[in-house]
């Protein structure tokens, strides 16, 4: 791991502090920050979208912009990129019209491609935005990807670990109901897969954005350690948001 050179430490930190303190540590949530690690490719694609910013596009809808033209992603799909059968209006499809054009075509495929995406915020499904019907459209283009998503925060969600201790934060109920469905119909994709970070992870990610060592070291000394102003430590909230997860996934 790098001591210095181009890194992200900042982004990695604040990534590695979302909801911390679930009282009132909200603003690392405010901004999505994200790194993607496509298997056999050496630089990651890092990406932020910021609210404030011109057109306010998420991090995810960027990422995806960007998976497109990626040219491992075309080599592993075909030269044409996307699955060449299916035409350029895919994205205008419902969800379930484009998953049965999608089962009506062979289901013999070669080894798949792995895309590792790490991010502090769950996908949305906001109706200006609805990243979490774009992840799965896109993974329905590209028939030959495995996503796995690593979070630390579900976005506009009332978490059960929350409600279960009394905790509260502001999200309307029918906000919660389709970010909550959105982010369903992305853990049952078959070639999705969403969790909470472990330890492990957290070090996987530090080397992948080729964090500092000192900065590495300090977040992974603490990690089972809850600092001042916080109310859990990140092993405990990463705990805590796997089982809301689970939580998701079953319900």
């Amino acid at each position: 791991m790098a001591a210095g050179g181009n890194t992200h430490d900042q982004k990695i930190k604040r990534m590695y502090g979302t909801v911390l303190d679930h009282v009132g540590g909200w603003d690392y949530a405010k901004q999505t920050h994200l790194v993607c690690k496509i298997e056999g490719d050496d630089v990651p694609i890092v990406k932020t979208n910021d609210p404030k910013g011109a057109g306010n596009v998420h991090a995810e809808e960027l990422l995806i912009d960007d998976l497109e033209r990626n040219n491992t992603l075309n080599e592993t799909n075909g030269s044409s990129g996307a699955d060449p059968d299916l035409s350029e209006d895919f994205k205008n499809m419902s969800l379930n019209e484009s998953k049965k054009k999608c089962n009506d075509k062979e289901s013999n495929l070669p080894d798949l491609l792995n895309i590792t995406v790490y991010i502090n915020n769950s996908p949305c499904s906001h109706p200006d935005h609805e990243c979490t019907d774009k992840l799965i459209k896109f993974l329905d283009r590209y028939r030959r990807i495995q996503l796995n998503l690593y979070v630390t925060s579900l976005f506009n969600i009332r978490r059960e670990s929350c409600i279960s201790r009394r905790e509260t934060h502001s999200v309307n109920e029918l906000i919660h109901t389709i970010t909550c469905d959105g982010l369903k119909n992305l853990m049952h994709h078959e070639r999705c897969e969403i969790r909470a970070f472990t330890k492990k992870d957290w070090e996987d990610l530090f080397g992948i954005a080729n964090v500092s060592q000192a900065v590495s070291d300090q977040l992974l000394g603490r990690y089972g350690t809850t600092t001042a102003g916080n109310d859990r430590s990140r092993e405990e909230e990463d705990k805590r948001m796997q089982g809301d997860l689970n939580y998701i996934h079953a319900n």
